[in-house]
């Protein structure tokens, strides 16, 4: 650490570029002593770093890390990238991503305690909010950090190492790994403060009060402090700052700038026309291809797409978007078993051409044809389906799709397309809907459900889905609120960082069984528990190298 500490305080004194021009650049923090002028343009150098070299910036990594190592994604191949670790659950310890996401953790911290060591606090309101906004992206990068190192909080917080906790710009003290319970600790105090002095109403693409409060709910849950997680998420709803899009809106949310968003509470604000560099590597790019620009080469997976269609016009299917060959031919897809590398049976998509005979489809299977039962499912969905060996296998109709290998092309568009341009994107740390599922999740762990179901029927309403009720639940086939609760998150915080965690948190497992090149190797995860010693990164070899003090996650 006492290495990149170095790096850090040079990378903290770069001079900053135009203001007016830039949303965040850097300047050397330690001259903001009770300037407000200095104390926006220190501020300034720290929100850069969480952008700054868009491909490998924090939050693009941050994203990979909390995303790829859930069931939302699929990845269509093998890739020299060392982020199919980071998805396929074998972690490493020398990897580039790991290694570069600790670097620009660390990066924003030691800038969040150059300003929290010289802005004076009392000097003025202004000088007040720009401390404030240092307390919180200390604590938003620490909460990061323990989400991805650390293991839940539930589990052994007493003695499951996290981070170390950095709180000076001391080079010469490097502390140890911090336990959960204490980086959580610091994290809820660091918010608490950050709450306290932040005073002024700024655009969303700063910390603000309500950013706190809204991030308070999300450590709250976490903590399993139910009644304090519903505390804060009022305090965020009795702003009326924000409110639900509605489900038109939804469908162009990701086209949206942050201010123009009313369910964004702090996003990380990505500039057109000033920071494109780099754009098949950007989040946005690895999910699909837009005007010949990004690998798009990670589709959504086979049980999200379900999961999202299960109501016929469920809003936030927007994003999930087939390619498709030219012409009209339509094709059959369905998933059923194959043999893989280590003799196991894993889930594979096959494909058969279909012809439209009556009210029904005729495919070509195994150089025969098949006729195909179709039902409409209680929801409305029409449903095709083949009957081969006493199983029912249920088989998706639509016009022949492109493929890579012998995956579909499912694009994800959720990070790309702001301003309708490519792969522009302005990630949501913390949205409205996130506080109002926060808030849900922890009325039901109290047995306030009748409460927690009008919450969620409130976001379901603004998505074009019907109310929840005993039929729809059932129908589902769900007996536990809280597995409903979690079905709604992921569906509406996919491709938002959330549901590895939510899950693991919940002690409730990662089903992977779909298909995807997470299952083509020896050895592959097709359940990872959530007591499993690999639900976490193994810290980077680097650091530990730099710094005698750090103890080796087991896996």
């Amino acid at each position: 650490m006492k290495r990149i500490l170095y790096a850090i305080a040079i990378l903290c004194s770069i001079a900053s570029c135009d203001v007016e021009r830039l949303p965040y650049d850097a300047v050397d923090s330690s001259q903001a002593i009770n300037d407000p002028d200095y104390a926006n343009n220190a501020l300034i150098g720290i929100y850069g770093n969480l952008k700054s070299k868009l491909s490998d910036s924090w939050i693009n990594e941050a994203h990979r890390l909390m995303e790829y190592n859930g069931d939302n994604v699929s990845l269509s191949g093998t890739t020299g990238d060392d982020l199919f670790y980071i998805y396929n659950y074998h972690h490493i310890d020398n990897g580039a991503r790991i290694n570069n996401f600790w670097i620009k953790s660390y990066q924003v911290i030691y800038g969040t305690n150059s300003a929290i060591e010289n802005i004076k606090e009392g000097q003025s309101a202004e000088t007040d909010n720009f401390l404030g906004e240092a307390y919180y992206l200390r604590a938003l990068m620490y909460l990061y950090l323990t989400n991805v190192f650390g293991k839940p909080y539930n589990q052994a917080l007493e003695t499951n190492l996290s981070v170390p906790l950095k709180l000076d710009t001391d080079i010469n003290n490097q502390p140890p790994r911090a336990t959960v319970k204490q980086v959580f600790e610091q994290i809820e105090k660091d918010l608490i403060k950050a709450a306290k002095l932040m005073t002024i109403q700024k655009p969303v693409f700063y910390a603000n009060r309500e950013a706190a409060y809204a991030l308070l709910s999300r450590i709250y849950l976490y903590m399993e402090q139910n009644e304090k997680c519903i505390e804060y998420a009022d305090k965020v709803i009795d702003s009326e700052r924000f409110h639900l899009l509605s489900a038109n809106e939804y469908r162009k949310m990701n086209t949206l700038l942050p201010e123009a968003n009313p369910e964004a509470i702090f996003s990380i604000k990505y500039l057109s026309g000033i920071e494109e560099g780099s754009l098949n590597d950007v989040v946005g790019g690895f999910y699909c291809t837009i005007d010949g620009l990004g690998w798009g080469e990670m589709y959504a997976s086979r049980t999200y797409i379900d999961a999202v269609s299960y109501f016929p016009n469920d809003a936030r299917k927007a994003f999930i978007v087939p390619q498709y060959e030219d012409g009209d031919q339509m094709e059959g897809v369905w998933v059923s078993m194959i043999m893989a590398e280590d003799g196991t049976l894993i889930p594979s998509y096959q494909y058969g051409a279909c012809r439209l005979d009556g009210s029904t489809y005729v495919m070509t299977k195994d150089n025969s044809e098949v006729v195909l039962d179709k039902t409409i499912t209680p929801t409305g969905v029409v449903q095709y389906s083949f009957q081969d060996a006493g199983q029912t296998y249920v088989v998706y109709v639509d016009k022949k799709m492109k493929k890579r290998g012998n995956y579909p092309l499912y694009f994800i568009t959720k990070c790309s397309l702001q301003e309708e341009k490519n792969h522009a994107w302005s990630p949501c740390i913390i949205r409205y809907s996130e506080v109002l599922l926060n808030k849900a999740e922890a009325l039901c762990k109290l047995d306030r459900n009748s409460e927690a179901i009008t919450i969620l029927n409130s976001i379901r309403a603004n998505r074009d889905c019907p109310d929840y009720n005993n039929d729809v639940i059932s129908g589902r086939g769900y007996t536990d609120l809280l597995d409903i609760l979690l079905e709604e998150r992921r569906i509406e915080l996919a491709y938002e960082g959330h549901r590895a965690l939510d899950l693991f948190r919940n002690k409730r497992n990662l089903n992977r069984n779909y298909p995807g090149s997470h299952l083509v190797n020896k050895d592959s995860y097709k359940e990872i528990k959530w007591s499993d010693k690999n639900i976490i990164e193994l810290i980077p070899l680097n650091q530990i190298n730099a710094q005698g003090n750090l103890v080796q996650n087991e896996i």
